[in-house]
């Protein structure tokens, strides 16, 4: 790849990655954090692999094996819409507030792919760049959070931390992994007594937002990601019987940690929450569903769908009987439930691949520099994240993006060291949006791309954003026809491609309170069509459906097929 390339694609991954963890549609849709992320991601991908469709051939022959993961990971997930009983829509799409379907992982893939062909150092910096101004305007909000204001317009009348991602647990573990990419900058970057103080009472604020974000993952993962940083920090400066010890030292207080999640050990009345027992019921679900279909599972983004179907009988107790989860809280385990067991091992297989390439980088000191420290720590970070959480897409873009980083930087020169001057960089570059490059050289005419480049790379931008753009656009609308109290309109809604089910509820819900039951019925029923394993058509047809009619019984023995362990159906 040419070095302006790199340099042009460098730029779309920095403000790519940067612009999805920070679009928030709370004007514009009722879902705000993750369908617009979707989009900007689908877009920024098309973005990306057409500006590099030329050297594709040379990036897939340099990257055999992680490309035949990476197919096999797509293959499976293809596997999973054709043959599990979920919806074509939601398997291409995702389901409503998550939005991981074949579209985002496939997305995501692209990007990570590319990332990984990156080799000069300041297209590293440059992204984590981004990264670092993404997690500044979320530490930002964090901040007006707690002194009581919130400059966006979702309902939070508690002003819980939810940053741009939504929801505290999530902008907790990205804190967590700025935070980790703050420690790095202060171990193994020169900076003078003013920078390092800065960045001293950065990482405190961020250790206090994090704290008051009252999530055990951000924790968990600013903690993890630290003592990653540190023990880099001592291997690099002192002798390896140092470094030996850090090592089982941090090994045996993980170990420590994860016991005393499970209440088990002195750490336990610190670490256990009742969400801890809740994540346990969530994981055997997804076991559950794995295991009954081993070669599809039951569709992309479809956990949701089953998990009535397939929890085990004490979850009735706890969370309860009419609660529910839309994911496994676990990524690996949702790939098992998702794709069965072909996706979770190709899954695995990409991850162990990844390590493997981190376990590099540790054991040989000619890359620990900066760069290096800083992508093994958050990666690490990112993974230690999806193992407890979801697959929030706003952190997983960059989970993916580091992982890709990450290999590329694996494979840099050892004759040319963090050390350079290209690292000896100033610690306001990091906070200055505007310029394009981090190396300290100003940008010229001689960098501007051929321009069938430039137009290939804009081609892909409009059909990745086309792409990804209907599931905001049906939403939107879903808010426009509620708000403007205009059910005559509700029912074209519903029936926009790609339907959704969440959808249909609502509008249903909607016509009822209008006093349009008919419509409401017919919607239902439409509804049980589009989604005839799903529970909320079903439900609704079920209260629809007079006492007296001789559908009742019939609706509430489907229901109970749908709904086995709940005493309500029996």
């Amino acid at each position: 790849m040419k070095q302006l390339i790199e340099k042009r694609l460098s730029l779309i991954l920095a403000w790519g990655a940067l612009g999805i963890t920070l679009i928030i549609t709370d004007r514009i849709s009722s879902e705000p954090a993750n369908y617009g992320k979707a989009t900007v991601l689908t877009a920024v991908a098309g973005s990306a692999l057409f500006l590099c469709l030329k050297d594709l051939k040379e990036i897939i022959s340099s990257r055999r094996v992680l490309v035949v993961i990476i197919l096999g990971l797509l293959a499976s997930l293809l596997n999973s819409i054709f043959l599990s009983e979920s919806s074509l829509s939601k398997g291409i799409f995702g389901t409503f507030g998550r939005s991981t379907g074949l579209l985002t992982y496939l997305s995501l893939s692209i990007l990570f792919l590319l990332g990984s062909a990156l080799k000069e150092k300041s297209s590293f910096l440059l992204i984590l760049r981004g990264l670092f101004l993404a997690g500044s305007v979320n530490l930002l909000l964090s901040i007006f959070n707690i002194l009581g204001q919130d400059l966006l317009t979702w309902q939070n009348p508690n002003l819980l931390l939810l940053g741009t991602l939504g929801n505290t647990n999530f902008v907790g573990s990205f804190l967590g992994i700025y935070l980790t990419l703050c420690i790095s900058i202060i171990f193994f970057i020169k900076l003078n007594r003013v920078q390092l103080f800065l960045l001293l009472i950065t990482s405190v604020v961020t250790f206090y937002a994090i704290f008051r974000t009252n999530a055990l993952q951000g924790l968990i993962v600013s903690g993890l990601g630290s003592l990653i940083v540190l023990g880099f920090f001592i291997k690099s400066r002192f002798r390896s019987i140092y470094s030996v010890g850090f090592l089982y030292a941090t090994l045996g207080l993980i170990a420590m940690a994860v016991l005393g999640t499970l209440q088990i050990g002195p750490l336990a009345k610190y670490l256990y929450k009742t969400s801890v027992t809740l994540r346990g019921e969530y994981w055997q679900a997804a076991i559950n569903m794995g295991n009954a279909n081993v070669f599809s599972g039951v569709g992309l983004d479809s956990y949701g769908a089953n998990y009535r179907l397939y929890r085990d009988e004490s979850a009735l107790v706890l969370p309860g009987a009419n609660v529910t989860t839309d994911a496994a809280h676990n990524v690996f385990l949702d790939f098992f439930a998702g794709s069965g067991l072909p996706g979770f091992l190709m899954y695995l297989i990409l991850n162990v691949f990844i390590l493997l390439r981190a376990i590099k980088i540790w054991r040989d000191r000619s890359y620990h520099g900066f760069i290096g420290v800083a992508l093994v720590a958050m990666w690490i970070a990112y993974v230690a994240q999806s193992i407890v959480s979801i697959n929030q897409i706003g952190l997983a873009v960059w989970g993916w993006v580091l992982a890709g980083l990450l290999i590329g930087y694996s494979e840099t020169s050892k004759n040319s060291s963090d050390s350079t001057k290209v690292i000896e960089i100033a610690f306001k570059e990091f906070l200055s949006p505007f310029s394009r490059v981090v190396s300290g050289k100003s940008s010229k005419s001689a960098d501007l791309i051929p321009a069938s480049r430039a137009v290939a790379s804009f081609v892909g931008l409009v059909l990745g954003l086309l792409a990804g753009l209907m599931p905001l656009i049906n939403d939107a609308r879903t808010r426009n026809v509620i708000e403007s109290k205009n059910p005559d309109a509700f029912r074209a809604v519903a029936d926009s491609w790609p339907q959704d089910t969440v959808r249909d509820y609502r509008l249903i819900v909607e016509f009822t309170k209008y006093g349009r039951d008919q419509d409401a019925y017919d919607l239902a029923l439409e509804s049980t069509k589009r989604f005839p394993n799903e529970f909320p058509g079903w439900f609704s047809l079920y209260q629809l459906t007079a006492s007296d009619s001789p559908n009742k019984l019939e609706l509430k023995n489907k229901l109970h097929q749908l709904d086995p362990r709940n005493p309500e159906w029996k």
